[in-house]
């Protein structure tokens, strides 16, 4: 399954890049960095201690986990389901083990692509911004006139230890 939700981020990012040729910024799309940047991550059961949230709520709910349990590290990229028939973009958490928490969907059928971010960062960003519906790092960066896709990801936002973690497991 992570073939096809590769497949159809290349798909989308090939489009972006014939449709939208932005010829100075880094990426055409989010799709692209997250292609370029993201690792492949597989479910995980969600620990007994942590609730499911809402669905359509993966922000908030991976947000609220978080606040909660500071030791894990927040991602966001696309996951998809075998159940949907297109991938999603998404946020869920990972721990120090590299396993999926993910507080909105609970299908053992779904594989994830995404960066792990470094929680200062993340929390920077979301402060900068000042306001409260605004959780999600790529479908609000039109806030920040879309520095991810212009320049990319800061050296400090990608959690290193996380991403290096995950990268060894594939």
């Amino acid at each position: 399954m992570i073939n096809i939700l590769k497949e159809f981020l290349s798909k989308q990012a090939q489009f972006a890049r014939e449709t939208r040729p932005n010829l100075y910024w880094k990426y055409a799309g989010f799709e692209e960095l997250v292609l370029d940047l993201g690792v492949e991550m597989s479910f995980s059961p969600l620990p007994e201690d942590i609730k499911l949230g809402f669905q359509k709520g993966c922000y908030y709910n991976s947000f609220r986990v978080l606040v909660d349990n500071p030791d894990l590290i927040y991602c966001e990229g696309y996951a998809l389901q075998s159940d949907l028939s297109l991938p999603l973009i998404h946020a869920w958490l990972v721990n120090e083990d590299g396993q999926i928490i993910d507080p909105t969907w609970n299908n053992c059928n779904t594989v994830y692509l995404g960066i792990p971010f470094n929680t200062e960062w993340f929390i920077k960003l979301l402060r900068s911004r000042d306001r409260e519906d605004c959780l999600a790092i790529f479908e609000s960066n039109y806030l920040e006139k879309f520095s991810l896709l212009k320049e990319g990801l800061p050296d400090d936002a990608i959690e290193k230890c996380s991403y290096q973690r995950l990268s060894q497991q594939l």
